[in-house]
Order: C-alpha cells, then structure tokens, then sequence
C-alpha cells in the first residue's frame, strides 16, 4: 500500500497520503527514508560501473592483444560508457625542465584517445581528457613552455575534429580558448632548415637518409602499391617550430630545434608527409603525425589562419622549403596527405583507429605505410652497394 503512494518522481505527497491514511507529520520522515534508499542504490550503480585502469588492460588484453599496456604516468578510469584520462603537469609541459615529448607514452593522448574510444568504448559514448592547469598558464604562453603551447594546440585541433564525443575539462577548456584567441590576435611564422639534413648514425635517421637520398624508389614502389604515384624529389627533415611576430629565440611558441618531419614531398597541390620509425612500435606516432599535419596545414594552405611561412633565403640550402611557396611567397597548397611509415604496428593502432582519424580531418588524409626492415631497406641497401 506505501508503495502505491507515492508519484512519479517517488515522493509521498500529501494528497495521496490522505487517502490511504498516512499521518502528515510522517510523509517527511518517509519522504526522507525513501530518498536515502534510493541515493544509495545510486551509490551502489556508480560504485559498480567504475572501472580502474587494471580492468582496461584486462580488457583490451583479452579482446585486443594479450601484450598491451597502459603507460603508468597517466591515469584512466572508465565507466561502461566513458573514459577520463588525466596528464601530469610533465606530459602537458608545464614543468621547468624534462618535460615529455608528444610521442612519449605519458603524453600522446591523441593515440590512447582513439585507441580506447575504439576498442573500448567501441565508438560509443564518450572520453574526456583532463588536467591541472594553474590559472596563470592559461593567459600566459611564451617561450618558456613550448611543449605546454603545442599541447594547447593539439588538443584544440583534436576537440574540433572530434566534438562530438571527444571532450575536456574546464581547465583545458579554458587554456585552450584563451590559446585560439591568442592565435587569432599575432602572426606567426615557422623556422627553415638550412643545410643539408643531418645524420646522426641511428637507425630510424639511416632509414630515413635510405628513402630520401640513396633509394627513393624503395618508396615510390611502397606507395605504389596504394596507387599512390610521387615523382617530385623526396626531402628530409622539414622544422616546425612556431614563433610570434619574427623568428626570434624569445618569440617561441613551439619547440623548434629538433622538431621536424621526418620525409615529405608535394606534388599537384598537396604536401605528402612521413612520420618514420623502425623498430619503434609506439602509439605517439599518432600525436606526431596529427601535430603535424595540423601545423602544415595551418602553415601552408588554410588562408583564414596567422600562420605565415617564412621566405626563402635563395643563397641558402633550404631542403626543398622553396617548393611550398607560391612565386610571390603565398600559401600555395590545398591538401596535407599524412604517413605512418613503419616497420612495426603497436597493437592498438588498428585500421579501424586510423579510420576514424581520417573522420571530419579538414583537408587532411592519414594513412598507414608498411614496410620490412630486412627486405625493404637492409637488402636493397647490399644490393645497391654490391652493383
């Protein structure tokens, strides 16, 4: 009978306690027992559907690949429908020295973002990513942060193209709006290489100098297989470092010194570029190539932005920089085409996860490039050097 007195939203009013003769003064005390049965039964639901990191990698471990993990420095907690992930101060490049690169496990979250959106979530619901952010740094960019202020750039770029399910915190949300005002307000301009592409003797450079300048072949024949066709010379190592006004130390936006694409060429219009590992299997090779295709495109073919490309200095070597400018020194190009090239897959970057990458990518395509190490470059290399 009790249970019949109550209405809609399972409050006892006092209407229907006269009919079945309950006492005024006790529809508050059961107004109030009910309500506590009920917080805690919510309690109990929210309790169960937590779920900690162990229980993702035991997850994904059996439905996936039994070999993954989850980077210790970062912290995910999931519901049956969503994904918080929150970054240290050190993997959004809020610290005074040692902060972590954008491919280093503890701060690409464009890759874990995916990759649990898809094998987790299975397209479904939503992640949200998350961080502590002082007030004064999300006012403040400057030359001091520069990992800090390409993180504000990825994760602007990341929430436009994926809105939908993909979200952020209020003190992201706040950095990252008063950055996109920032990039409205100046120009900017990147730095160019000058000289000849260095060699450092390890292994992905040696590939890298095998595609570019030894074999560029070996790469045309890679892409061909994808009915891609490239004719245009193959460069190495193209800067994108960021700076306000003129390129100036102090001026700083982005890291600039060693932060450069690895291959890249352009051809009709488009600038194909390559993010290259070998024997490398990580899932920061997702943040690489998304900065970079964003910063290119900003830089080289989006009009609406402040980005401006710096001129060519025509007594200097350049690396090809000459080729991305139009004859009056003007954005000249329409499409970013993006590669993975590796010899190596980590186990969540699955084609259905650079799928949905390439969803709403303004004038930006990704694709994933195989090769083999041994067959493709280490042999073809002796059999260069024997002819």
């Amino acid at each position: 009978m009790i249970g019949m007195a109550y209405d809609e939203n399972q409050t006892l009013t006092l209407g229907i306690a006269e009919k079945i003769g309950v006492r005024q003064s006790h529809v508050l005390y059961l107004n109030q027992f009910n309500n506590i049965i009920m917080l805690k039964g919510l309690h109990e639901r929210m309790v169960k559907t937590m779920i900690s990191s162990k229980e993702i990698v035991k997850y994904l471990k059996e439905h996936v690949d039994s070999n993954i993990k989850l980077p210790q420095g970062i912290t995910f907690v999931a519901s049956d429908d969503s994904v918080t992930i929150t970054l240290s101060q050190k993997a959004i490049g809020l610290v005074e020295k040692g902060a972590s690169n954008m491919q280093e496990d503890v701060a690409a979250f464009e890759g874990w973002v995916l990759a649990l959106y898809v094998h987790f979530l299975h397209s479904c619901g939503s992640v949200t990513l998350n961080a502590v952010i002082p007030e004064k740094y999300t006012t403040e960019f400057n030359c001091d942060h520069c990992h800090y202020n390409r993180f504000l750039f990825r994760v602007m770029k990341f929430s436009e193209q994926f809105s939908s399910w993909f979200h952020i915190s209020k003190d992201i949300a706040g950095a990252v709006a008063s950055f996109k005002q920032f990039l409205a307000s100046y120009s900017f301009v990147n730095n160019i290489g000058e000289g000849k592409a260095g060699n450092n003797g390890n292994l992905e450079n040696i590939v890298e100098r095998f595609f570019a300048d030894q074999n560029p072949e070996a790469l045309r024949k890679l892409l061909q297989k994808d009915s891609i066709s490239l004719n245009n010379h193959i460069n190495r190592q193209l800067p994108t470092g960021l700076f306000k006004g003129e390129m100036h130390k102090e001026n700083a936006i982005f890291t600039g010194n060693k932060s450069a694409i690895d291959l890249w060429t352009e051809e009709d219009k488009a600038i194909f570029i390559f993010e290259l590992k070998a024997r490398n299997k990580m899932i920061g090779i997702i943040s690489e190539l998304f900065f970079y295709s964003n910063y290119m495109y900003d830089m080289f073919c989006d009009h609406e932005t402040k980005f401006v490309p710096s001129p060519a200095k025509n007594s200097k070597e350049h690396r090809g920089y000459e080729s991305l400018l139009s004859s009056d020194g003007d954005k000249n190009h329409n499409w970013i085409h993006a590669f993975f090239l590796s010899d190596q897959r980590h186990q969540l970057i699955t084609d259905e996860v650079i799928k949905l990458l390439n969803t709403d990518a303004k004038g930006i395509t990704y694709k994933w490039i195989d090769y083999n190490l041994d067959i493709d470059v280490e042999k073809t290399a002796a059999a260069s050097t024997e002819e």
